[in-house]
């Protein structure tokens, strides 16, 4: 088993580069995915990998980490950084300085889906964190209400 082998070996680039390798082939190529189920099928499968690259992979990126490169290149990247305005130093952008974290047998993110480290993993619980911040918090309810009423509303019509 892989120590930090869900953002390792799921959250590579490389993955979905290869997926999108075959895909943008297929396109070019016989086109299986439309003869099967048509442009439908085709637009799902694109957008099913834009939304793996930025959900899946771009979310932790910007909060805890990933393993972009792996197994080709063992290190975990975050890009958190700050961007400000000073009126000494004008603009302060540390976004174009990625962190670097450490490698799948260094680092460890406490996630439901990574087993936790110590003598017995499998008996460690498993957190699947759900909110952190009041921010989060206040961006989701504000997210559930707005959809709720933009179902509500498109019912009454």
């Amino acid at each position: 088993m892989v120590q930090g082998g869900h953002r390792a070996i799921l959250h590579t680039l490389l993955l979905p580069t290869a997926i999108g390798i075959v895909l943008l082939a297929d396109l070019v190529g016989k086109n299986r995915i439309k003869q099967r189920w048509g442009p439908y099928g085709v637009r799902v499968a694109w957008v099913a990998l834009v939304a793996y690259v930025g959900a899946g992979i771009g979310l932790d990126l910007f909060t805890n980490g990933v393993n972009v490169f792996y197994p080709i290149h063992d290190q975990f990247y975050s890009v958190s950084g700050k961007l400000s305005s000073s009126n000494k130093h004008e603009i302060i952008d540390t976004f174009l300085q990625p962190e670097t974290h450490g490698t799948t047998h260094t680092t460890h993110y406490g996630t439901g889906f990574d087993l936790a480290q110590g003598p017995n993993p499998s008996n460690e619980e498993r957190m699947f964190p759900i909110v952190r911040s009041g921010r989060q918090l206040l961006l989701g309810a504000m997210s559930f209400g707005i959809l709720g009423f933009r179902i509500w509303e498109s019912r009454k019509k």
